[in-house]
């Protein structure tokens, strides 16, 4: 008919508008590794402002070995309360429910030995802490007689390191670590003693401790803390 378009006029039509377009380059697409997350730079920045700044002051060291000690025992008791559960646990298995625990054998081999790793993992812990607490009082104590032993301090200055030092003492008893002090004469014991320096004495054998200079600490099951500062004679 005269009236109406030919179908080839419009797919020409159609395929020259088509080709008239300029074609838009594909953006390139931005690569996830190029720019860190947000998230993560936060918890970079946590995990770098989470990181205590050590403070060599005694007050600090004090600060230092008390959250050490809260840290040390939350963890023993949380793993006194899994142990307990995973006995009762075993015993009502063993016996049925709402029926008397009978401790059988294999339950109090498995609660001695529990018992046993958790006084060893007591001790690594404290082995840790408690080195540092004894230097403090160490220097509290030092602090302390030198105040006492200069007319120019304030005693107010005395008084705080005195104090400090009965706090400390006071810890380390609640610990169970106490201090011991050679006799003069006793052989050197290279596992309880530290030599640092020599001196020469005629009444005392070769190797005897002639000088104590500053106390050892132990812990009531004998492990040493720290050893006691010593001279010994040399002939």
């Amino acid at each position: 008919m005269a009236g109406k378009s030919s179908p080839s006029r419009k797919s020409t039509a159609v395929t020259s508008r088509a080709a008239g377009k300029k074609k838009t380059p594909a953006k390139p697409s931005k690569s996830i590794g190029s720019k860190p997350p947000a998230q993560t730079k936060k918890s970079l920045t946590a995990s770098r402002a989470a990181k205590p700044v050590r403070d060599g002051s005694p007050s600090g060291l004090l600060a230092q070995v008390e959250a050490d000690l809260t840290v040390l025992l939350d963890s023993l008791n949380g793993h006194m309360a899994t142990a307990v559960n995973a006995i009762t646990e075993l015993a009502v298995a063993q016996q049925g429910q709402h029926q008397p625990i009978i401790r059988s054998r294999p339950i109090d081999r498995a609660t001695a030995m529990f018992q046993r790793l958790v006084a060893e993992v007591l001790d690594d812990k404290l082995g840790e802490v408690l080195p540092t607490l004894v230097a403090l009082r160490g220097e509290m104590n030092q602090r302390a007689r030198r105040v006492a032993s200069a007319q120019s301090s304030s005693p107010t200055d005395g008084d705080f390191f005195e104090r400090g030092t009965a706090m400390l003492d006071q810890v380390l008893n609640t610990l169970e670590v106490h201090s011991f002090e050679p006799r003069i004469g006793d052989p050197f014991d290279p596992l309880i003693h530290l030599a640092v320096g020599q001196t020469s004495r005629g009444d005392l054998g070769e190797g005897a401790l002639a000088e104590v200079l500053q106390p050892g600490f132990r812990t009531a099951r004998g492990k040493v803390i720290v050893p006691a500062r010593v001279k010994v004679n040399r002939r």
